[in-house]
């Protein structure tokens, strides 16, 4: 799945999860998916560079 998809409801945010790895690259943390209240919605498998396209992303600050 990825970021923007119609699976994710509008109101996401993107929370690293440092425990596993990308399954595109290896590298972490996973951009996981939670609602604003905290309630988890879906997990993307890859990091934030894979997920988003971007170097910059490589940061989850930057998410």
């Amino acid at each position: 799945m990825m970021a923007g998809s119609p699976d994710i409801p509008p109101l996401c945010r993107a929370c690293p999860d440092y425990e596993r790895q990308c399954i595109i690259c290896g590298h972490g943390p996973v951009v996981d998916f939670y609602t604003v209240d905290g309630c988890f919605v879906d997990s993307s498998d890859m990091c934030g560079v894979c997920t988003f396209g971007r170097q910059a992303c490589r940061d989850p600050s930057r998410w």
